[in-house]
């Protein structure tokens, strides 16, 4: 084998003593400079997204009207392309989240499982990136499991509800849509008068 140049050489012989001694990692000589920069950096990404959210919710708060003000002033009709949920819609609705939650839960279960038969490394920096990492798995999975349950739950509940108070809703419904019909009648005959 020939080298190309002096330097090659030099890594010719000393490759083998490198080998021996091998590389040694220092962990506290550059940590510091990270946590700060790394530290700044979320300040700085906190205060965008805070900012991003305060002026949405300024937005939407000075946009929309509210609730409690007066009928009549710029009221929209309903929108006719919404339709009404059944009682059965909503429990099926409920029985596939729950099934879908209930898969979620013995993924989370299983994920534990598996993080607890690794064993944890010994340098104490990769031990703190094991435990991050492990910590964000397992919560984005018992959270997301959580959501799911949850809206089983609240569907549940939408379809007791709905099956409770189906006949006084109908009638209540039936008596805005006649008055709605009437009142638009109304309107069109004076218009067609003009």
């Amino acid at each position: 084998m020939q080298a190309s140049c002096p330097f090659d050489l030099f890594l010719l012989a000393a490759g083998p003593a490198l080998a021996e001694e091998g590389l040694k990692y220092d962990p506290g000589s550059g940590a510091e400079v990270v946590k700060k920069v790394a530290g700044a950096a979320y300040v700085v990404l906190l205060a965008v997204f805070a900012i991003r959210l305060l002026t949405k919710r300024a937005k939407s708060a000075t946009g929309e009207r509210l609730a409690t003000a007066a009928k009549g002033e710029d009221e929209r009709p309903p929108d006719p392309s919404i339709k009404r949920v059944t009682p059965l819609q909503s429990l099926w609705s409920a029985v596939q989240t729950g099934a879908c939650a209930y898969g979620l839960y013995l993924f989370a279960t299983n994920v534990d499982g598996y993080f607890e038969g690794q064993q944890l490394p010994d340098q104490y920096t990769a031990r703190n990136i094991t435990v991050t990492i492990r910590t964000i798995v397992r919560g984005l999975s018992y959270l997301i499991t959580f959501i799911f349950a949850a809206n089983a739950v609240g569907l549940g509940a939408l379809t007791v509800d709905l099956v409770l108070n189906s006949e006084a809703d109908t009638k209540e419904d039936l008596q805005e849509d006649l008055q709605d019909v009437s009142e638009s009648g109304q309107e069109g005959s004076s218009g067609d008068a003009m």
